[in-house]
């Protein structure tokens, strides 16, 4: 085989690649390696899917949505609080004023 019908032989294999590897292999091929390196037929692989980082993305969602449930129960809480004060509050106010009743009765 001479050498132009090599070079030929490797131009049309590069130009089978697709377009992002056609530069790299050009260097590979040129820089003095053989056809060996650069079959007459391209072998592709397929690109590996990036399903990991969409499942990382998920899962910050999800602790986002569980942070926000957590401020609602303790808003939830604190209201309770407020009512539960609201009521003893209340209370004691009817305590004093059974309390009062009860002097004054005491004194007529």
């Amino acid at each position: 085989m001479g050498h132009d019908t090599l070079v030929a032989k490797l131009w049309t294999y590069i130009a089978m690649l697709k377009p992002s590897r056609q530069h790299a292999r050009a260097h590979q091929c040129f820089l003095g390696l053989t056809n060996t390196t650069c079959p007459t037929r391209p072998i592709r692989f397929k690109a590996k899917k990036k399903k990991k980082k969409k499942k990382k993305k998920k899962k910050k969602k999800k602790k986002k949505k569980k942070k926000k449930k957590k401020k609602k129960k303790k808003k939830k809480k604190k209201k309770k609080k407020k009512k539960k004060k609201k009521k003893k509050k209340k209370k004691k106010k009817k305590k004093k004023k059974k309390k009062k009743k009860k002097k004054k009765k005491k004194k007529r």
